[in-house]
């Protein structure tokens, strides 16, 4: 099977249009994300894009998942008063970085493996620490709401 390719010579990839979609939001924000914008980054038609991502809500579950890599996974292994600061402050940092990232992060049905990553690293640290599942629950929740919340206001 013959790769797709851009005009760029560079093969067309979900985690290209995902990386392209990702810049493009951090420019002009959700509200100036679309299909044709994405497509014509990359210098293709917009209906390529669909080989790669079913609908916009995948692009944006799918970028979703990019900036969530950025943020630091807490490890259980460390003390988890130093592990959640540390968490906490990078993902204010990335967020900053990516400011149309806060409402999908905080809104989307689906979540993909890599936010799940993240959770459960958190849930595990703060467990580790002696927490039982149900505080860690509410503790990471509450951790949460005081970064978005803060980053929003930023």
């Amino acid at each position: 099977m013959v790769k797709r390719q851009d005009v760029q010579g560079m093969a067309l990839s979900r985690m290209r249009i995902l990386r392209s979609a990702v810049e493009l939001a951090d420019r002009e924000g959700l509200e100036g994300l679309s299909m044709r914008k994405v497509a014509e980054g990359l210098g293709v038609q917009a209906m390529s894009l669909y080989n790669y991502v079913t609908n916009k809500d995948d692009l944006i579950d799918g970028m979703v998942e990019l900036v969530v890599v950025e943020m630091t996974v807490p490890d259980r292994e460390k003390p988890w008063k130093g592990e959640m600061r540390r968490r906490a402050i990078v993902a204010r940092q990335v967020l900053l970085r990516h400011p149309w990232a806060l409402i999908p992060l905080m809104s989307r049905v689906n979540v993909g493996p890599m936010v799940l990553r993240y959770i459960d690293a958190t849930l595990g640290c703060l467990q580790a620490g002696g927490f039982s599942l149900y505080v860690a629950d509410h503790a990471w929740n509450a951790m949460d709401s005081y970064i978005y919340g803060f980053t929003l206001q930023e």
